[in-house]
């Protein structure tokens, strides 16, 4: 993406916490799109140096299928 002068976002902040060692990994993206969204996991995991046993997402809409009827 090319960055425009004096053009202005608003950033979407992605947060994950470890809760045993209580470590906290942070950082800003563009959007909230399925791709930054596993992006911003990939990056936390290689600075966690590891992936935990579970990962408990929050409710984002991008990371969430919708519930469907026919399909559960």
């Amino acid at each position: 993406m090319n960055a425009q002068p004096g053009l202005v976002r608003e950033p979407e902040i992605f947060v994950a916490v470890l809760c045993a060692p209580n470590y906290t990994y942070a950082e800003a993206t563009l959007t909230q799109a399925l791709t930054d969204w596993i992006e911003a996991h990939v990056r936390m995991f290689r600075f966690f140096c590891g992936v935990p046993r579970l990962v408990v997402p929050d409710n984002l809409k991008s990371g969430a299928h919708p519930a469907s009827f026919y399909r559960p």
